[in-house]
């Protein structure tokens, strides 16, 4: 099959045309007509706008998987046609030369990579046809006499500094500046506020006072800090909760500190930046909603009214979500919040009583 575009040349006063010509074989293919658009690589290319990068872009930052991106697009710009190569390219892409005014998304620490040689037990053999008599660990069925076992230097875990045996960060995400604030809370929803469009999430860890009992400096940290906590019980002297926790000791940290007011001026809380601010050890979240502590900070008393009134008229928990979603667009919640807030409800009702 071919099409000719021919120029033809213009007549006085007249603008430069070309005309689409057939020659014979322009209706003519050897292959049977395709499903759709997605199975042409030009077609897709060419409905692939800035506005659909800048889509990629950002749910490339905020760690969204490339299946949820294209069902983003199939609601947002239904006919743009993508298949999952596309977006992975343009990731790539994006990677290579992030956009004017967008960050570019978090890049991964390399980790260890055992040597080419370790991994030759890896590779598939056919042993069909090689007979094994089995034998004890350690010993030699010619001679009979006991050899030593082979032993070999334990590999280093990837996430551990080889030279401390310490964790060491695996991710790096931006963090918010150093700017001044007139309250610690004014900083600390500032910096979630920045953090949330990147796939994470701080909390207060500790704070230290002065000689007069007055705060000081306030530690903020990521949200999946620490260790899984101990709980102590009358079978044993210490256990773990069978519930997972998010905890993965994560390095993240930043500090508020406080600024004395000069002569006539007011007191000040500034975010410092103290070396790990920007480290991580885990890849960013898939959105607000897997941060309980944003998820909390997003519900308003509108939104309890409508968990109130919806749990009065029976309405099932899914369908209070689908409500907030449209009557409530910057409320946060899981099924779970959803039915932890009535059950608090309940609660004050029955005490009320």
């Amino acid at each position: 099959m071919e099409v000719n575009l021919v120029r033809i040349l213009p007549t006085e006063g007249a603008p430069l045309r070309w005309e689409v010509q057939h020659r014979g074989t322009a209706t003519t293919h050897n292959h049977p007509p395709s499903t759709g658009p997605s199975e042409h690589p030009t077609l897709r290319q060419h409905l692939l706008t800035d506005a659909i990068r800048r889509v990629i872009a950002a749910d490339s930052q905020a760690g969204v998987p490339v299946s949820k991106t294209l069902a983003r697009l199939a609601l947002e710009a239904p006919t743009v046609v993508l298949v999952p190569n596309d977006v992975y390219n343009e990731r790539r892409k994006l990677a290579e030369n992030p956009l004017e005014g967008e960050l570019p998304p978090p890049t991964e620490v390399p980790v260890y990579e055992p040597p080419p040689l370790l991994l030759q037990s890896r590779i598939p053999l056919d042993l069909s046809g090689i007979r094994v008599t089995p034998t004890t660990a350690g010993s030699s069925t010619e001679t009979g006499t006991e050899r030593p076992a082979p032993t070999r230097n334990p590999l280093p875990d990837p996430l551990l500094n080889s030279s401390t045996g310490e964790p060491r960060p695996a991710w790096m995400f931006p963090c918010y500046p150093e700017h001044f604030f007139e309250s610690p809370g004014a900083a600390r929803a500032a910096v979630n506020t920045f953090a949330a469009r990147h796939g994470y999430a701080v909390v207060q860890k500790s704070c230290i006072y002065d000689k007069k009992k007055r705060i000081r400096r306030v530690v903020l940290g990521c949200d999946r800090h620490g260790t899984k906590r101990a709980y102590a019980s009358t079978s044993s002297a210490a256990r773990q909760r069978k519930k997972p926790s998010r905890r993965c000791g994560c390095p993240m940290e930043v500090h508020l500190m406080r600024i004395l007011p000069s002569e006539g001026g007011r007191e000040q809380w500034q975010v410092q930046h103290r070396g790990t601010a920007n480290e991580h050890n885990h890849p960013p979240s898939e959105g607000p909603s897997a941060h309980p502590i944003l998820r909390r900070g997003s519900r308003t008393d509108a939104a309890r009214q409508i968990i109130a009134a919806d749990a009065a008229a029976g309405i099932s928990v899914p369908q209070t979500l689908s409500r907030l979603a449209v009557e409530a667009p910057g409320v946060v919640m899981t099924r779970t919040d959803v039915l932890n807030e009535r059950t608090k409800i309940e609660v004050r009702a029955s005490e009320a009583e």
